[in-house]
């Protein structure tokens, strides 16, 4: 009788192993039904998608070649000046020339550094050119023939055109002038203290003779060529200051080029005899 608790507790606890087993059995699913586990390293992949799929996309800006404008003459053959600087050090970290900074340019402006920072920075439009042809394309050059570099930007650079923002050094401010001056496909003739420039469209071809006057730029001939009349109209201005008017008839196109190149490189007698 002082073993009869122990016996009912034992058949109790055989009664229920046996109540619980069959529910335990009957709560598994069957083999294949169960969801796979996915571990960590599994879910990276996924979490990274989500994130493509929501992050914005930020691709690599490929630049547009800008539209190349119907001109009446060929890209004429000049050399432009190809001296970029940058050739300033720790030496001249301090140094304000142009030919010691290194020039860095943007679709607004580009800014001129020293080895210690940035010393300048200036607006202009480049929305028409590239980075690379921006990059490539600015030279330095005494524009004004003061015996100052001066910063040539392209603004337009076309196999037919190639129009440069020329920002003139100021010796006194140590500073490049904030407003810059406009040049198309300019050629220079330092040892008369000229350049020119030829402007043009699909119908005329203008060129310019200028010097340089109290910092300003002054046309002292223009030249312009008319497709459809075949004729050239010449401006003059003598060493007295008054102008003087030409006219010329060409037979065809090519002889109309040839006769306005002529002025765009200073060949002709007037331009020879006017310094």
């Amino acid at each position: 009788m002082k073993h009869a608790p122990l016996a009912v507790l034992l058949t109790a606890c055989i009664l229920c192993c046996g109540c619980t087993a069959p529910k335990q059995e009957q709560s598994q699913p069957e083999i294949g039904t169960l969801p796979p586990i996915q571990t960590d390293a599994e879910a990276a992949p996924v979490q990274a998608d989500t994130a493509a799929e929501t992050m914005p996309l930020h691709p690599e800006t490929v630049p547009v070649a800008p539209e190349e404008p119907a001109v009446l003459i060929p890209a004429p053959e000049i050399s432009q000046p190809d001296y970029q600087g940058g050739d300033g050090g720790e030496e001249h970290a301090e140094t304000p020339l142009p030919e010691y900074f290194t020039y860095r340019f943007y679709e607004n402006g580009f800014s001129a550094r020293l080895a210690g920072g940035m010393y300048q920075a200036l607006e202009a439009d480049l929305s028409a050119v590239s980075p690379l042809d921006a990059e490539t394309g600015y030279y330095l050059c005494d524009s004004d023939f003061d015996g100052d570099l001066d910063l040539s930007v392209p603004v337009l650079y076309t196999e037919s055109q190639k129009r440069f923002a020329v920002f003139l050094w100021d010796a006194d401010t140590a500073h490049f002038a904030e407003t810059p001056v406009m040049l198309t496909d300019p050629q220079y003739f330092p040892a008369d203290r000229h350049l020119t420039v030829i402007e043009q469209d699909a119908s005329e071809a203008t060129v310019k003779d200028c010097i340089w006057e109290n910092g300003t730029l002054t046309e002292i001939l223009t030249a312009k060529a008319n497709a459809e009349s075949l004729n050239l109209l010449v401006h003059a201005k003598n060493e007295n200051g008054s102008a003087a008017d030409q006219a010329f008839e060409a037979e065809d196109r090519d002889a109309l080029t040839e006769m306005l190149l002529q002025y765009y490189h200073r060949k002709t007698p007037l331009q020879t005899g006017t310094t």
